[in-house]
């Protein structure tokens, strides 16, 4: 990931994250119950790979979403590919295509613990619009539909 993705693209503030070491900054998440807030426990669960324990900023995934604009990160035939829509026995995973007035646009969200993120992409108007929390209770999805309605009013 480093050499192939984060260091092309200079996304210094990402990495695959793991407990052998910290990342400045690294948020960490929570729950809400009755009490209060609680901070959620990783241990024995922090080594997984694979969906999630990748750490980033907002600015780095700015570089990672424009990159996709050319071929820098990847071709824009396999972008094509990436995006056809897959499904399993149990549902669609992936990258959900859908259109908002009309208006092409591709989402996907993922949780992990406490964390939540959410990112919707709008190709053809060159726009973005990404939510993350470290809070297991804030619909990160709902949050997006809303900013992405302040940004798209005028369409």
């Amino acid at each position: 990931m480093h050499h192939e993705i984060f260091q092309p693209l200079g996304m210094t503030n990402s990495e695959v994250y793991d407990d052998r070491h910290q990342l400045p900054n690294q948020a960490a998440s929570y729950s809400k119950d009755d009490v209060g807030y609680r901070n959620i426990d990783y241990t024995p669960v922090s080594l997984i790979y694979g969906e999630g324990n990748i750490s980033s900023t907002f600015e780095d995934m700015y570089r990672w979403d424009q990159a996709l604009y050319g071929d820098k990160l990847v071709k824009q035939s396999t972008l094509a590919q990436a995006l056809t829509p897959g499904k399993l026995a149990n549902g669609i995973f992936g990258w959900q295509i859908r259109h908002w007035r009309g208006i092409p646009y591709y989402e996907h969200g993922g949780g992990w613990l406490g964390f939540r993120t959410f990112i919707r992409r709008y190709p053809h108007l060159h726009l973005t619009v990404v939510t993350a929390s470290n809070l297991a209770q804030v619909d990160t999805s709902a949050l997006l539909a809303k900013i992405a309605e302040i940004y798209l009013r005028d369409h």
